[in-house]
């Protein structure tokens, strides 16, 4: 993955922020020179956000969220299995996760022999927030 942020919608930067408790914010420490933050606190939040009409306006354009990556996944409890040119493979008790640099994710049991049956997620995702959804949804975590 090239870029290690990217910009992401509403949905994605909300659902970030309540799993995570953090995210990060853009603020201008001079003119059109973005600085980034940690917004963890209100203080931060409201630095970060637009100010309109006696409001603050969440606009996520003003926000970045990191790509998923491999300290990600190892800090949920995967050790890495082995790397190849563009793929890394971690293992979670009997959980196989590979992931691809364009964040495409499979997640395989293990247990299971034939690898067509035993898939139990295969899509992209963004960040770790996701991952850690995919997970509780697939009964891993």
């Amino acid at each position: 993955m090239e870029n290690k942020y990217y910009t992401p919608t509403i949905r994605e930067l909300l659902s970030f922020i309540v799993n995570e408790g953090y995210c990060y914010g853009k603020t201008l420490k001079e003119e059109d020179n973005p600085c980034l933050v940690i917004v963890d606190n209100l203080v931060e939040f409201y630095l970060v956000n637009d100010y309109t009409e006696g409001k603050y306006i969440i606009n996520p354009d003003n926000y970045l969220l990191k790509y998923l990556d491999e300290e990600d996944i190892k800090n949920l409890g995967f050790s890495i299995e082995w790397i190849e040119y563009n793929e890394k493979s971690f293992v979670l008790d009997n959980i196989l996760l590979q992931l691809r640099s364009d964040n495409h994710v499979e997640i395989f049991d293990n247990d299971i022999k034939s690898k067509f049956e035993s898939v139990m997620f295969r899509g992209v995702i963004k960040n770790k927030s996701e991952l850690k959804r995919i997970l509780e949804q697939v009964s891993v975590i």
